[in-house]
């Protein structure tokens, strides 16, 4: 399936999460594979996420399968539609729900200022092959879709095709 045809599966206005436009810059951020396995078609990654600069945001965006995030440092405030905002912190882990409009922004921690990275985490998921980590939907920035999870390996597809 396209990525068109990801974001069609998403109801409601994709510039909003909860009636509301997301404050923060969306921005995509350079991930990198910490272990990967594929076991009977589906791919398992973990991906350490090395975090945005407080005032910025991942663009709104839809997981297919739902997916585990794990705060390692700083903290992060996390929107998803339907939900209460909600802030996790060092050391702590929540699941992204399947199919649900989500945005993360970077708030970091007590003693972190502007310039500072506000949270760094890593990512736990379960990717049937040709299927997308993520698919983003904001509008304005279809074009961070390849900006966060570049995959080279046996679960490479063409689901990054816009």
């Amino acid at each position: 399936m396209k990525l068109s045809d990801w974001r069609k599966l998403v109801p409601g206005d994709h510039h909003l999460i909860n009636g509301k436009v997301p404050p923060g810059i969306p921005i995509g951020t350079n991930s990198t594979i910490l272990d990967i396995e594929v076991i009977l078609g589906t791919c398992f990654v973990t991906w350490n996420i090395p975090g945005r600069f407080v005032g910025f945001r991942t663009p709104i965006h839809v997981h297919p399968r739902p997916q585990e995030v794990c705060v390692r440092t700083g903290a992060v405030l996390t929107m998803i539609d339907g939900r209460d905002d909600t802030i996790n912190g060092a050391g702590e882990c929540f699941l992204m729900p399947q199919m649900t409009k989500m945005a993360n922004l970077a708030i970091g921690g007590n003693d972190t200022v502007e310039g500072d990275v506000g949270y760094t985490d890593f990512d736990v998921f379960r990717v049937p092959r040709y299927e997308p980590e993520w698919v983003v939907i904001e509008p304005d920035h279809l074009d961070l879709q390849g900006a966060q999870f570049v995959r080279e390996d046996g679960c490479m597809h063409d689901a990054h095709v816009m």
